[in-house]
């Protein structure tokens, strides 16, 4: 992490330190959390293999979230699993992840479409997308710049399976 630290100016360090750790949108009449991790903290990974009571913590107003009415929808990434999953009225989705997808090795990431602002029921979409990209342009320059476990991260992009925990396991 704190390669990853060094490589960002102060000026992006600031703008990422000034971002909400949640945000709440109204789209065609759904309340719509976003958030990193979980709804308790940015370190707390809700997978998709999740217990029900995982699943209802997701919606709950907390410290990290604040007060407000419960969300109908809850998006968020950390775990880089795409999945959308609908329970009880409620939907629960992860976006997956641009930079390192863990359930196939194609980028993805979701597209919500619908009237801003407007608390009547409408047309609505969730989307996720796959886009893929050059992974051996991305896994050349992690080389170059020297990236801490660069072999283990390019295992990872070419698999779409998580390696970091393994190998400094086999490490230790």
């Amino acid at each position: 992490m704190r390669w990853w630290h060094g490589e960002l100016r102060a000026d992006q360090l600031a703008w990422l330190a000034a971002l909400p750790l949640s945000h709440d949108v109204l789209l065609s009449g759904r309340r719509i959390r976003l958030f990193h991790a979980s709804a308790e903290s940015v370190h707390t990974r809700v997978h998709f293999h999740h217990s029900d009571e995982q699943f209802d913590a997701m919606f709950r107003a907390t410290d990290l979230t604040g007060p407000g009415p419960e969300p109908t929808m809850v998006g968020y990434g950390d775990v880089h699993d795409a999945y959308v999953e609908v329970r009880e009225g409620r939907t629960l989705f992860n976006v997956g992840s641009v930079g390192n997808p863990l359930d196939e090795p194609v980028p993805s990431y979701a597209i919500l479409e619908g009237r801003l602002d407007d608390e009547a029921p409408g047309p609505f979409g969730l989307q996720l997308v796959r886009v893929p990209y050059d992974v051996e342009a991305e896994i050349e320059v992690a080389h170059r710049l020297a990236m801490p476990t660069a072999d283990v991260w390019e295992v990872e992009l070419r698999t779409g399976v998580y390696r970091g925990l393994q190998v400094r396991a086999e490490e230790a």
